[in-house]
């Protein structure tokens, strides 16, 4: 008998266990699910784990907890377009990143990517950042002539004049390359905008009849931080003897404002995307 009333209350125990417990929650959701303000003397852990000094309480793209360290920087302001920025109170470090403006495309192929320059600089709270944001190179306008440089992005008043250099614009023969500006004075980073491609030739077969010469004109250049986000290049068929049969425009991931070069084309070929500025700070 003794037992028995054993095994029967480890049976009803188990089944307690095992049920949500609500605090001030008739339906509880979870092991523990409180409606209220909870107090907890002592320290809070995380999977056995508790924070250390600078801490705080982060998710991560899977939707799990776990102590890190306290974002930086949260603050930001985006430019993509020339203004001013007179930096708050309180404000004695930020964060520059600057893109240059990508070159256009042209005959010969892609434009290339735009500069990318990331610095650290210390400040006084008050002072006016100056940002000027350089406009993508515009594209070949025929298959004779050559597509324009993207202009420089600049950002002064941070104690010196910070420069991100425009990709350079496609020719008639070649495709533009990303050009890195190396005069900068304490720059963390300085990542060189992503090269236009060179034209290609494929064939291909559209019926049982039909045979078909593809000609691509050169993507542009990608930059940081993702170089395979780009404009794409036209695509022109001609049938086997030569003659024009369309043409179109790939379908692509289409690049915006701070992105790169632009695509080629055999006559009027893409602009290449405008630069861009962005301060953060704490």
């Amino acid at each position: 008998m003794k037992t028995l009333l054993s095994i029967a209350l480890l049976f009803f125990c188990s089944i307690a266990w095992s049920q949500n417990v609500g605090v001030n929650q008739p339906s509880p959701n979870y092991p523990l699910d409180v409606n209220g303000t909870t107090n907890i003397d002592g320290n809070l852990r995380i999977n056995g784990v508790a924070g250390t000094s600078g801490q705080v309480l982060r998710t991560n793209a899977g939707g799990n907890t776990y102590w890190g360290e306290a974002p930086k920087f949260i603050n930001e302001r985006l430019f993509f377009a020339n203004g001013s920025l007179t930096l708050p109170a309180g404000v004695t470090r930020v964060l520059i990143e600057m893109w240059g403006g990508g070159g256009g495309g042209a005959f010969g192929g892609g434009g290339g990517g735009g500069n990318y320059v990331r610095t650290l600089r210390d400040v006084t709270s008050g002072a006016v950042l100056t940002i000027t944001v350089g406009d993508g190179g515009a594209g070949a306008t025929s298959s004779t002539t050559n597509a324009f440089t993207g202009q420089t992005t600049n950002v002064s008043g941070a104690g010196a004049s910070l420069i991100a250099s425009g990709g350079r614009g496609a020719s008639t023969t070649f495709p533009g390359v990303g050009v890195n500006y190396v005069g900068n004075e304490g720059l963390n980073i300085a990542i060189t905008g992503g090269f236009g491609e060179r034209n290609t030739i494929s064939y291909e077969q559209r019926s049982s009849t039909q045979y078909v010469e593809v000609k691509t004109y050169g993507s542009g250049g990608g930059v940081w931080p993702d170089f395979n986000v780009k404009a794409q290049g036209v695509q022109t068929v001609y049938s086997s003897t030569g003659s024009f049969i369309t043409r179109f425009r790939v379908p692509s991931q289409l690049y915006t404002k701070g992105l790169g070069g632009g695509g080629g084309d055999l006559n009027t070929s893409q602009d290449g995307g405008d630069g861009m500025v962005r301060i953060s700070w704490e």
